[in-house]
């Protein structure tokens, strides 16, 4: 099966930049291609548009499914069905990300937010709205 990464995350699996801002290099060796933002991948009728949201990693992405399941991974947290940055000691920068959850909040398409470990939703417009009031 194989596995897609955005190009700038490549520097982190390389091994040549660290995977949080305070260090922790990692090395993969495993074979993977490279993705631009908002490069579209087909698989069969699934479409899956990779969308670049760099802060918990340099190079994370997040993947909007048929232009409507937006899978974030750790680019954000949901509380009570809020937006909200993801844990700040784990991210490589909290401001990259704020930047990030600013430009997933323009997905008007997107009917689910799903997250790695904060749950789901399937008020997407309402999650943002709070974030977008406090952080500008």
């Amino acid at each position: 099966m194989p596995l897609y990464i955005s190009k700038q995350e490549e520097r982190v699996i390389n091994g040549s930049a660290p995977r949080l801002a305070f260090g922790g290099k990692n090395k993969f060796n495993h074979n993977y291609n490279t993705l631009e933002d908002n490069e579209e991948l087909h698989f069969g009728k699934i479409k899956a548009k990779a969308v670049l949201t760099p802060g918990h990693t340099i190079g994370s992405m997040s993947f909007l499914i048929d232009d409507i399941y937006l899978f974030v991974g750790d680019n954000l947290s949901l509380q009570n069905g809020q937006v909200h940055l993801f844990n700040s000691l784990f991210n490589f920068s909290d401001d990259a990300q704020k930047e990030s959850i600013k430009s997933l909040a323009k997905i008007t398409s997107a009917e689910y937010i799903f997250t790695a470990h904060y749950g789901f939703t399937y008020k997407p417009k309402g999650a943002f709205k709070n974030f977008l009031l406090l952080k500008g």
